[in-house]
């Protein structure tokens, strides 16, 4: 068991006797801050608990959910990742584990619980936690994952958020600053901050909160608009202190080969080396660590999910060419991208099964969606519009936020109570009995991907 927290050393993460560490791994989206394209449900987070909750009652939806995260993470999920090589787990958590609207700054002891117990496992296997706030406080980004049920990010301007923010990593960090299976706390992700100078200013306020109670785990942090633009920040918000990118590559996600041409332009390793170049820019230039923080693709179940997995090797070699940490997005899900994932023929995706189907011929995923009446209809709008406004309207940012508005916001509520509805009647032993589907011993993994993750790893 480790008894010190790792360290930056200029662009290097040092343990306690000055060895390097290489933090390389998963990401665990939609445990302890769920996505509807993880889990399967339309819109937030929050609108599938209200709506669970109105079909089955507090109680058993309380049980509903707390069997879901006993499931979708256990200690079976550690000991695979431990075996493959991983060194880190990127843990995104939503606020609301730790902390009620209704009741700000009284913190949860059930949530700490929770996340105490992954913690634990991941330390006894040598594996390095990043702690993430993936939904804060008012919310970072107008998106889904961040919980948000509208499309304003508030944090940036209301004090109020802040300092619940603030004062959430400060209880954590006092939590957790002796805990050696800690590599460091991203304090937000994603971060979406429209306001010059709101984005360093919370940032140094977050960073103050922690630095009181623990001034020695590492800080993570990411750029602005979604964690791709490092202009207003600087290494000098505190010495310790890894910056995170988040990559995504085109060809992950394009009906497309890999290598190949996408919308123009040729994607291949070389293309990606200068993309990822280009992303770490600030890191190499200040001389600081880089983290990989996101990444992956999204699988269909076709012939091109090979090309999916090639792009992933790619893309971990270049990480490693620049020596870069890196985390992927994400472990586990119903089939997406995770390495693992619930089985077709599970008892979760049997029962879910119908209004996932109108989900994708709705188009209401505003990640990883494929041509669908939204997708249309949107298009079709923005049309419209460029006739009679011209080049008055931004027709790209127009197309973006229709889709976000629309799909994910407008057409996925009015599918979270149908979605809620096909649990109902269910009790207890149903309930657990359903929720085993996520347990890792009953999910499958997608094992070329498995097998490029340990190749880097191992």
């Amino acid at each position: 068991m480790r008894t010190h927290a790792l360290r930056v050393v200029g662009d290097r993460l040092v343990d306690p006797a000055g060895r390097q560490v290489r933090l390389r791994g998963f990401c665990c989206g939609g445990w302890m801050n769920m996505e509807n394209f993880i889990i399967g449900y339309p819109g937030q987070e929050s609108s599938f608990r209200a709506a669970v909750e109105k079909v089955l009652g507090p109680g058993r939806a309380r049980f509903f959910f707390s069997r879901m995260l006993d499931y979708a993470l256990a200690e079976d999920d550690i000991e695979f990742m431990a075996g493959l090589g991983a060194t880190a787990l990127r843990v995104p958590f939503n606020y609301r584990h730790f902390e009620s609207d209704a009741r700000p700054f009284e913190y949860r002891a059930d949530g700490l619980k929770r996340l105490d117990g992954i913690v634990d496992a991941c330390g006894r296997r040598g594996i390095y936690v990043i702690l993430d706030l993936h939904a804060a406080q008012g919310w970072q980004n107008p998106d889904w994952h961040s919980d948000n049920p509208g499309d304003t990010a508030l944090l940036w301007t209301h004090s109020h958020f802040q300092e619940r923010v603030a004062a959430l990593w400060g209880f954590l960090a006092s939590h957790y600053r002796d805990n050696p299976a800690i590599a460091g706390y991203n304090v937000l992700n994603e971060p979406v901050c429209p306001v010059r100078g709101a984005l360093p200013a919370v940032y140094r306020r977050i960073i103050s909160a922690i630095r009181k109670v623990d001034r020695n785990h590492a800080l993570f942090l990411e750029g602005n608009w979604f964690s791709t633009d490092f202009s207003e920040l600087s290494p000098r918000l505190d010495g310790n202190t890894v910056f995170s990118s988040h990559n995504y590559s085109p060809p992950g996600f394009a009906d497309g080969p890999y290598p190949g041409v996408i919308g123009g332009v040729r994607y291949d390793r070389v293309r990606l080396l200068k993309d990822d170049t280009a992303r770490t820019s600030f890191m190499r230039r200040h001389k600081v660590p880089a983290w990989v923080g996101e990444f992956g693709a999204v699988y269909r179940g076709t012939a091109r999910d090979e090309s999916r997995t090639r792009l992933v090797d790619d893309s971990i070699s270049v990480y490693e060419e620049l020596m870069a940490h890196w985390t992927i997005w994400t472990y586990k899900d119903i089939g997406m991208m995770g390495t693992a994932y619930v089985r077709p023929d599970s008892e979760w995706m049997h029962r879910t099964r119908k209004v996932r189907a109108l989900k994708d011929r709705i188009g209401c995923d505003t990640w990883g969606a494929r041509s669908s009446v939204c997708r249309r209809t949107i298009a079709g709008l923005v049309r419209g519009v460029r006739r009679v406004a011209g080049r008055a309207v931004n027709a790209r940012k127009l197309e973006w936020d229709a889709n976000r508005m629309i799909s994910g916001l407008l057409v996925s509520e009015a599918l979270a109570e149908p979605f809620a509805e096909q649990f109902r009647g269910m009790n207890e032993k149903a309930i657990d009995r359903m929720m085993q589907s996520w347990a890792f011993r009953n999910c499958a993994v997608r094992e070329p991907l498995a097998r490029v993750i340990a190749k880097y790893c191992l």
